[in-house]
């Protein structure tokens, strides 16, 4: 065990064969000032890597690197001369600082911006492994080469760390520039929980607490809010994907849920055979100016706002007509602007306002004018397992991540005029660093989670309305 204290710096002087080489390596670590005291099976972690010393001198030790890690970690790719962050293992009699460092690699992330502020330089990281990235949560510890820091921001497809003086000085972190690759271990206690979820609770051991997970989080990461069950008579069952699309879907459904609760779009695709167009889906609730204006300009600019038949009620949006004959069954409301705080209500910045009032639990139905600039859909009660369009979609997944039940929604259309499908959403998600899944995917999630209250089904985790654990017989 490591603390991600940096006990010294060394120097590789024979690097591991190429990262694509089937057997591993051996390397050699130079100007090393504790090596006279080490011992042959000792752990040393080099830049975050546990490895074992198999020999050893005054100035330099050798180590073995099996195949596995040159694939995963840095050392597969570092050239001769390179500088290595080393830290021996933890002592039993000595202070733990730092956070819990294991040597154990999770992935690779690549530096992709750098910036000062004051003292301090702030690193931004992009990590290409869904599956690490979703266990990376801000104000969380994570090891970067081995270094303990604190995710100061993150982001869908980022995470930032800042890095005092001291650290720019005694660590290889200081030397960092734009492209260089850097080795990472997530928080300990993340992918402890990760597996829990993932391997769920026995029937065998019914006595087991286990904590439960956000339907957001469930068997891919660790939860960040505490969202009501979906609906009342359905529980969650186990988890475990069964083929690699079910592991798929729990990855896109993680990733949308932490894009919408740091307030940011994610791209929904519907069926080929239904609508085949794509929406950016946002929580009304942490909707900004900035991101309904990204909105207006990549969407036809119609924005609808999709709520549960019973917010829609509590804030008086009656249907727009009696008799609706729309041919995909969308209930479109009377359309509102917010009573305060718009000028003429059709701006990015009004509409954000009225979405934000729309979401708030507080607004009573004279907190609205009608007729306005948004336009309140209702939303199916059964969600996508009822009606698989984007209005139950959006609704959905804020039901899932914990948000108030009300979204934004805009139907994303090329610069040629024409409607994205689903090559053009990707393409869009890609440059915008946004998530992209499909209805199905959220249908499918949801389906392996929900079913029928039956009391001889085995014991399993079930989200409680208080973010509190709960075990429920399921």
């Amino acid at each position: 065990m490591f603390t991600g204290l940096v006990e010294a710096r060394g120097r590789l002087v024979i690097t591991p064969a190429p990262h694509t080489a089937s057997d591993g390596a051996r390397i050699v670590v130079g100007d090393v000032p504790f090596a006279a005291e080490l011992a042959i099976g000792e752990s040393v972690a080099v830049d975050g890597v546990c490895l074992t010393v198999v020999a050893h001198d005054d100035r330099s030790f050798t180590a073995d690197v099996m195949a596995e890690t040159l694939r995963r970690t840095t050392l597969g790719r570092l050239a001769p001369d390179h500088v290595v962050n080393l830290e021996r293992a933890a002592r039993s009699d000595g202070r733990l600082g730092g956070h819990v460092v294991q040597g154990h690699v999770d992935a690779t992330a690549r530096l992709i911006a750098v910036r000062t502020e004051g003292d301090a330089r702030i690193l931004r990281l992009q990590v290409a492994d869904a599956e690490a990235a979703a266990l990376i949560v801000a104000k969380g510890s994570i090891a970067v080469d081995g270094v303990s820091l604190t995710v100061s921001a993150r982001r869908a497809d980022w995470f930032e760390v800042s890095l005092i003086p001291q650290t720019q000085r005694d660590t290889d972190l200081g030397a960092l520039a734009v492209g260089d690759e850097v080795n990472l271990e997530t928080d300990v206690l993340a992918r402890q929980l990760r597996r829990l979820l993932v391997a769920g609770v026995g029937a065998a051991d019914a006595t087991r607490v286990a904590p439960t997970a956000s339907l957001a989080a469930a068997g891919t990461g660790l939860p960040t809010a505490a969202p009501a069950p979906i609906d009342a008579g359905v529980v969650t069952t186990d988890a475990i994907p069964a083929d690699p699309r079910d592991a798929e879907d729990d990855r896109a459904v993680a990733r949308a849920v932490d894009a919408l609760r740091q307030g940011l779009p994610v791209l929904v695709a519907d069926d080929e055979r239904r609508e085949n167009e794509g929406d950016a889906i946002i929580s009304a609730a942490l909707a900004t100016p900035h991101w309904i204006a990204w909105m207006i300009r990549h969407t036809s600019g119609y924005l609808c706002a999709p709520m549960p038949d019973a917010i829609a009620d509590r804030l008086a949006l009656p249907p727009m007509v009696a008799d609706n004959r729309d041919p995909k069954g969308t209930a479109y409301t009377v359309t509102c602007d917010a009573a305060t705080g718009v000028t003429t209500g059709i701006s990015a910045a009004d509409r954000c306002h009225t979405l934000n009032v729309l979401a708030d639990s507080a607004t009573a139905p004279d907190g609205l004018t009608r007729p306005g600039h948004v336009v309140p859909l209702r939303a199916r009660p059964g969600g996508v397992l009822e009606r698989a369009g984007h209005t139950e979609a959006s609704v959905d997944l804020m039901r899932i991540a914990g948000l108030p039940e009300v979204a934004a929604i805009g139907e994303m259309v090329l610069d040629s005029g024409e409607m994205m499908r689903f090559p053009d959403l990707v393409r869009m998600g890609d440059a915008a660093g946004l998530p992209v899944l499909t209805v199905a995917q959220i249908a499918r999630w949801r389906e392996r989670r929900e079913r029928p209250a039956d009391a001889d089904a085995v014991v399993a985790p079930v989200p409680a309305a208080t973010g509190d654990w709960q075990e429920v017989r399921a």
